[in-house]
């Protein structure tokens, strides 16, 4: 089973993101979602989560986003989606594990 690793530099992100004023809806292709930790910048705040969506069709594969939170007046917004690498057309991702470096880095592993 192949693994990908992804290291999260968690230190400054939230300053530099680009928002995208839209709600963590959820589609009906994804397969695993894992939320994992919180971001403060300040008095905001907010959570990640790394979404999985199946892709159907000829030839099927896996399209993995991680997706930053913000919190706003008791409710979620994505204010940032970066795609990141997984298996795509050569295999699944079957699980998402994370290891905390420290207070400003993760890995994120996708099985």
């Amino acid at each position: 089973m192949k693994k990908i690793i992804i290291l999260l530099i968690l230190a400054g992100f939230s300053s530099n993101c680009v928002a995208q004023d839209s709600d963590p809806v959820i589609s009906s292709n994804v397969w695993l979602v894992k939320t994992q930790g919180t971001w403060v910048n300040g008095k905001e705040y907010g959570y990640y989560r790394i979404v999985v969506s199946r892709i159907v069709g000829d030839h099927g594969g896996d399209s993995t986003t991680l997706e930053i939170l913000k919190v706003v007046d008791d409710s979620l917004k994505v204010i940032k989606q970066i795609r990141i690498p997984s298996p795509g057309y050569k295999g699944y991702v079957n699980n998402i594990s994370f290891l905390q470096l420290d207070d400003k880095s993760q890995i994120i592993c996708l099985d």
